[in-house]
């Protein structure tokens, strides 16, 4: 039996109403998983999971846990989409090539992967009504700092979004 997996990176930083902000505003089972930025979705068997937990855990030790902030607040008109983006994004598109490499997955040219935090999708709301909504809601919190730590797997079961693993990196040594 095939599963859906979404390998992601969880951010790691409270910041109060964020979940029940996008909770409310995002129209896709995604927002049961915390605030993250999505890398990569994948089916497999439960035979290839193994191999996939093994080729992930090798790919992580051999990753350094790296700073990155989100603050580049932006809209996508035709997903009815607010989102932030991280800053730099180059780490999260190296690590995205490297996962697809190590777990065999042919880049779709056609797939344009964008590396943000969605906080609303296919919203009733315009884009003028969330901008003001999260701007109370964040207030002065932007940017947010933010720490790249550990890849996590979600398996999908029922509709719901489970987590199945978390996998560290190797800790910088420019901490």
């Amino acid at each position: 039996m095939n599963e859906t997996l979404t390998i992601v990176m969880p951010m790691k930083v409270w910041t109060p109403g964020l979940h029940g902000f996008r909770s409310k505003h995002m129209h896709s089972s995604k927002a049961m998983i915390p605030a993250h930025l999505e890398l990569c979705s994948i089916s497999r068997n439960s035979e290839e999971r193994l191999q996939l937990t093994n080729r992930l855990a090798t790919l992580c030790r051999s990753l350094s846990t790296f700073g990155y902030t989100l603050s580049r607040l932006n809209w996508d008109e035709a997903l009815k989409a607010l989102y932030l983006e991280p800053d730099p994004v180059e780490p999260f598109f190296e690590l995205r090539k490297a996962l697809m490499d190590a777990l065999g997955i042919e880049p779709d040219i056609r797939d344009l992967h964008l590396m943000r935090l969605t906080l609303a999708l296919r919203s009733e709301l315009g884009e003028y009504e969330l901008l003001e909504a999260f701007h109370l809601l964040s207030g002065d919190l932007l940017p947010l700092k933010c720490r790249a730590t550990e890849l996590e797997i979600y398996t999908k079961r029922k509709g719901d979004w489970l987590l199945r693993e978390a996998i560290p990196f190797r800790e910088s040594e420019d901490n």
